[in-house]
């Protein structure tokens, strides 16, 4: 789903006040340690904002992407979707990360996890959840789950996957 704005509030203090800390159109994010991580499909780029800051600011991790979607970081390596077909990578230490494209055999990938070396993806135009495996140099997506309404996003929560669907208006749990 989109978001207009991305807000920080302390819900300790009894004014409960928000900050805009991104106002982009933040599509997804993805916590890792102290930096959220945001794709942004207005301006086609994916930031992070240090959480710890008293007025924290977006900084560019990679631009000029194609309306990035879902974002997962594992080993400092960012996995992230593109409207369309691909999922692409960066190393979030290297000062100008280059995107190399895993796979672009995707339909609408939106929400991505990975567990081991299987890369879980939604595709939001297939309705279906695919797995590829990261360390295959030509990787060829295999059907998890197909005839879902929309996938949009996957949590991994013990030996299970949950994963919304947008037009289904549920959330379905499949054990992995």
């Amino acid at each position: 789903s989109w978001l207009g704005s991305l807000y920080k509030a302390d819900i300790t203090s009894p004014q409960n006040q928000s900050t805009i800390i991104s106002t982009n159109g933040v599509y997804r994010t993805f916590l890792d340690g102290n930096d959220l991580y945001v794709s942004e499909r207005i301006e086609g780029k994916i930031s992070k904002i240090d959480i710890t800051q008293t007025s924290p600011s977006p900084v560019d991790v990679i631009t000029n992407l194609s309306f990035p979607t879902g974002i997962f970081i594992q080993d400092d390596i960012l996995y992230f979707g593109e409207s369309g077909t691909s999922i692409s990578k960066i190393n979030i230490n290297d000062t100008n990360p280059v995107k190399t494209i895993i796979s672009n055999t995707f339909n609408d990938p939106t929400g991505i996890n990975l567990i081991g070396n299987d890369l879980y993806v939604a595709e939001f135009g297939a309705g279906k959840i695919s797995k590829i495996d990261i360390t295959q140099t030509s990787p060829q997506p295999v059907d998890v789950v197909t005839s879902l309404s929309n996938p949009t996003e996957i949590l991994v929560v013990g030996n299970d996957l949950l994963v919304s669907e947008f037009n289904g208006n549920r959330i379905i749990q499949i054990d992995i």
